[in-house]
């Protein structure tokens, strides 16, 4: 069910140390996971550089793939979102790999829709088919990603605003988690999903967590602090600028989100 990795600091990283350098970095988990699983069958980066989203993506191993390796030597940024893919619906494809990128928004999803097949239909019916027409893919992950577009689109002016409040991106993500929860029930699925999300403008990023572990800790000068368990079904929203963030006041260089430490 993949596994998930999200960055957010004060200044541009060379992130390296964590997604191949470090104990459990994410390219070692895509050889074998805590869950003794292989994670190989995808991997993506996506960063900001210059105000401006990028996403590097490709089918194949990050422990194996000299892409995935050379590109976090060279990428300095303040927000990074890392994916390395167990496939679980929809074939293995550049495509299908995460993270996924509209306009300035990134995001990435470990676990699973129950059921997808099902929903999919209702999922297209609730985007409508402009953002239908931006799906490149067959996963539930980039649906649930342009479902979070068109509830997002519903309740801003200009989605590439990166003045966007952190409370209507987080209230969209929960809205995005509710409506597919909603729509499993409808088809009569009983089977609970895993949906952890990270999403991120460059500007704010919100993960969440529900069906699934999902860790977060406060970093300065790369040492760890105080690593903590999301609570499920809540919200993680970091944005620097803001002066009431209790997470990062004063004290604390970034933020690390990682779906196992």
């Amino acid at each position: 069910m993949c596994r998930l990795f999200g960055y957010k600091g004060i200044s541009p990283t060379k992130l390296s140390f964590f997604l191949v350098d470090a104990t459990n970095a994410l390219a070692k988990q895509s050889i074998l996971d805590s869950r003794n699983i292989s994670n190989s069958q995808g991997w993506g980066i996506g960063f900001y550089q210059n105000h401006k989203a990028f996403i590097q993506k490709r089918a194949s191993s990050a422990s194996f793939d000299f892409n995935f390796k050379f590109l976090t030597e060279f990428i300095e940024t303040d927000t990074m979102v890392a994916h390395i893919r167990d496939a679980t619906v929809g074939e293995i494809s550049d495509h299908n790999a995460h993270p996924f990128l509209y306009y300035n928004w990134i995001f990435a999803h470990n676990g699973h829709v129950s059921n997808f097949d099902l929903i999919r239909p209702l999922i297209l019916q609730k985007i409508g088919p402009e953002l239908a027409f931006e799906i490149l893919g067959s996963t539930d992950s980039e649906y649930m990603f342009f479902l979070f577009i068109s509830i997002l689109r519903k309740e801003v002016s200009d989605i590439t605003s990166s003045d966007i409040e952190t409370a209507i991106v987080r209230d969209a993500l929960s809205k995005t988690i509710q409506q597919i929860n909603s729509l499993c029930a409808d088809v009569g699925t009983t089977e609970p999903n895993k949906i952890n999300l990270i999403v991120t403008n460059g500007n704010v990023m919100v993960a969440s967590r529900y069906g699934h572990s999902l860790y977060y800790a406060a970093k300065k000068k790369m040492i760890t602090h105080d690593v903590k368990l999301f609570n499920e079904s809540t919200n993680l929203s970091i944005r620097f600028n803001n002066p009431n963030n209790s997470l990062t006041k004063g004290k604390n260089e970034s933020v690390v989100i990682a779906s196992e430490t």
